[in-house]
Formats: C-alpha cells, sequence, structure tokens
C-alpha cells in the first residue's frame, strides 16, 4: 500500500501498539536516510535513548508499556532526508526479534484527532533481528507513506 498524504504535513503522528510478552526485547527506531539510503547522521535516529531529533521534528512519547508514538513535522525535515523509516529492532541491538505477536501501526492525522491508515503484521516466535515497518518518501508532489513489513539486514 502507498499513500500520498494530503494533510497538514506539520501535525501527524505513527502510532505502534507491539503484543509482546517482554518490551526489553525490541526497540522501535525512527531512522532518517538520504538519497543514497545512507543514514543522514547519528543524530538522526529517533528510539527510546534519543528522543527527538531537529528542533522537536520528530519526537518519540511512550505513554504505556507496548506502545511508542513517533510525532512528526515534515514540514521542517530538511531537504537532504529522502526517507523517514521505522524499524523493529531486536533489543540489545543485533539480537533476534523474540515474543512480539503482533505488530499495528497507525498513521494520525493530529489535526482531525483521525486514523489516515492502520498497518497489522503478525509476526511468530524468533524471527528477524530488523523489521522495516513502513516508510514516508519525500517526493516532489508531497511524502508518501507506505507499508514494508519486510526484514532488513543490519550491516
Amino acid at each position: 500500500m502507498k499513500l500520498l498524504i494530503k494533510t497538514d504535513l506539520s501535525k501527524i503522528a505513527v502510532n505502534f501498539k507491539i503484543q509482546t510478552i517482554e518490551i526489553s526485547k525490541y526497540n522501535v527506531v525512527c531512522v532518517l536516510l538520504d538519497k543514497d539510503n545512507k543514514i543522514c547522521s547519528s543524530e538522526s535516529i529517533v528510539d527510546r535513548r534519543n528522543l527527538s531529533i531537529y528542533d522537536d521534528s520528530i519526537y518519540l512519547k511512550s505513554e504505556y508499556k507496548n506502545e511508542d508514538t513517533f510525532y512528526l513535522n515534515l514540514e521542517k525535515i530538511p531537504q537532504t532526508v529522502n526517507c523517514i523509516t521505522f524499524l523493529l529492532i531486536g533489543n540489545p541491538t543485533g539480537d533476534l526479534i523474540e515474543n512480539v505477536q503482533s505488530i499495528k501501526a497507525t498513521l494520525l492525522d493530529l489535526n482531525k484527532d483521525a486514523n489516515i491508515a492502520t498497518l497489522k503484521m503478525s509476526v511468530f516466535g524468533r524471527v528477524n533481528k530488523c523489521i522495516n515497518i513502513c516508510t514516508f518518501t519525500n517526493r516532489k508532489d508531497g511524502w508518501i507513506f507506505r507499508e514494508v513489513c519486510k526484514p532488513v539486514r543490519l550491516d
């Protein structure tokens, strides 16, 4: 699924609800990539250790035990950023993702207090070390939100 976002790009959020036995076995991470799909810088990663970047253009709130919400102001993101991707990574980084039964990602329009899209994926037992859940891609005509739900190699 690909979705061209036609809303106020300064007030959107992505909420992740993870059904799991143990929260310490994974980490949800937001990573900003350049046009070559390389991490822009070490400061362009948002997770439980680094809660915000670029003057709070992206920040994370973990409001409940198995729920993380990333708040985004896509209008403040530098032009050098081509892609914003959300990853589920085994914790500590590089471990297999264990005991995650399902992932639900909801794209929210905060101005209208409405859901734009909801992605659901099931994960069983021990799986990969990293799963790309969804991405935002910067295009000339706006940002495109896309579900991915694919394993990623950690290099």
